[in-house]
């Protein structure tokens, strides 16, 4: 792939996401924290997917040509994003499941009014020029961790990106 919009998309998810004040007070970073601690309330901008990828059967990942427009490829990818809550109170899983999907739903808004606002995708520098034609939440599950000192709950986000590269 020669080109791709994954690093410049990536780059401003974060930012947006940094910027909002309904995710004050939560850590939001690309890739795991390390070597610092993460935070109790934590998202993760995770691995970005195109080539294996098949949106959920609904659309082919990777990159194709485009049936019409100015530019000659489509870029389709899936960025998957990690919003963790720990706890060491063994007995509030149910608490913190839900504040972990609050999260994810604080994320799912942005990127609805992100998309379709007045400047739509305002923020995000693309290679050459290129332009984003649209990005959804595709999937979300919702996992439990727990071990001897603490509990977890994961709420994983699949946003599904299309791009004309």
């Amino acid at each position: 792939m020669s080109v791709s919009t994954i690093p410049a998309f990536r780059a401003a998810l974060l930012a947006r996401l940094e910027a909002d004040v309904l995710l004050a007070g939560v850590q939001v970073v690309i890739g795991h924290p390390f070597p610092a601690a993460p935070a109790a309330e934590l998202v993760i901008i995770g691995d970005s997917s195109s080539g294996a990828t098949n949106l959920a059967g609904m659309f082919g990942g990777g990159q194709s040509s485009a049936a019409i427009g100015q530019r000659s490829r489509e870029e389709r990818y899936i960025t998957a994003l990690v919003c963790s809550v720990i706890t060491r109170n063994l007995n509030d899983q149910q608490v913190i499941e839900e504040r972990a999907m609050a999260i994810a739903g604080v994320i799912e808004a942005s990127v609805r009014g992100w998309a379709g606002g007045a400047t739509p995708w305002a923020g995000i520098t693309l290679p050459l020029g290129a332009r984003f034609g649209w990005v959804l939440v595709n999937a979300v599950q919702l996992s439990q961790h727990f071990g001897d000192v603490q509990r977890e709950a994961r709420a994983t986000i699949e946003l599904a990106v299309s791009a004309r590269i």
